[in-house]
Formats: C-alpha cells, sequence, structure tokens
C-alpha cells in the first residue's frame, strides 16, 4: 500500500487518510447513529470487563495472601463466600436444596 506521504502534516495523520476515504461516507449518512451506539456499546462493555478484571485480580490477591500466611480462617471464609454465597443471593431456592441455610435476604 503506497501512501502518499505530505510533509506537512504529521504521519500518523497520512495513515487514516484511506480509512477515512472508506469511513467518510457512512459515518455521514443516516446510519451513523446506529453506529454511534454500538461504538458506545462496545466501549461500555469494555469498561464493565476491565472493572470484573480488576476485582476477580482483587479477590486472588487475596486468596493468594491467605494461602501464603496459612490463614485457614481467611481460607475458609473466602470458600464459602465463592461457593454460597452466589445461591443465596440469586436464587434462593436452590440455596435451599443444596443446603446453604437460611437464605433470606438480611435487611
Amino acid at each position: 500500500m503506497n501512501i502518499a506521504r505530505n510533509r506537512s502534516i504529521p504521519a500518523w495523520l497520512n495513515l487514516w487518510r484511506p480509512f477515512w476515504r472508506v469511513a467518510a461516507p457512512y459515518w455521514q449518512s443516516s446510519e451513523k447513529w446506529g453506529a454511534v451506539v454500538l461504538l458506545l456499546l462496545l466501549f461500555g462493555l469494555g469498561l464493565i470487563s476491565a472493572g470484573l478484571l480488576v476485582l476477580v485480580s482483587l479477590f486472588l490477591g487475596e486468596v493468594t495472601s491467605a494461602l501464603a500466611a496459612q490463614e485457614r480462617e481467611r481460607i475458609r471464609l473466602m470458600k464459602s463466600s465463592l461457593i454460597s454465597r452466589p445461591p443465596r443471593v440469586g436464587f434462593p431456592a436452590i440455596g435451599n436444596r443444596i443446603g446453604c441455610g437460611d437464605t433470606t435476604i438480611p435487611s
């Protein structure tokens, strides 16, 4: 791909010219709002994904610290929260069936 370079503008801007030649008619048409919504959705899902990765990383850091310090109580607490919390909070009937005890959510 031979891109004619104009020395008066930055090199990275020259790389966008072929892309913009193809994309400009689409972004100037009536279909651009669908693309804007999808672009915002993609951005939002990326933020949610990054946030979840941070939370998982924090949890696994706590697990690693508890294992390294050989703190049985912290390990037991993390194991129980990982196994029993989702059924208790999300599906109380399932929590009762698998024996998680009282699955009512405290007020």
